[in-house]
């Protein structure tokens, strides 16, 4: 999952520091958390976006408002034994 903060030093020394998190990446406008072993190789990660980097809504502004979310986008790893299955069921929950 991944998130928008407010303050990006205060959050992150919050997951790594009391959480107890490892960061797998940390770069100005954000930093990568590792929460635990995920599916094919992939880890299952906790992501934090500095609030006022807006760049990735460029494309998207009018279909997301960063006033109303702190939400960035969600990412989900699906065996391919059962991503049509899964496909099927995303297209008729819209």
């Amino acid at each position: 999952m991944s998130i928008r903060v407010k303050d990006l030093d205060a959050m992150g020394k919050f997951y790594e520091e009391v959480v107890g998190l490892e960061v797998l990446a940390r770069e100005e406008n954000y930093i990568f958390f590792r929460i635990a072993d995920g599916y094919g190789g992939h880890s299952q990660n906790l992501a934090l976006f500095d609030m006022n980097d807006l760049g990735f809504l460029e494309n998207k502004i009018n279909e997301i408002s960063p006033e109303r979310s702190s939400l960035h986008h969600i990412a989900l790893n699906v065996s391919l034994e059962d991503f049509e299955a899964r496909e099927c069921a995303w297209k008729v929950w819209g």
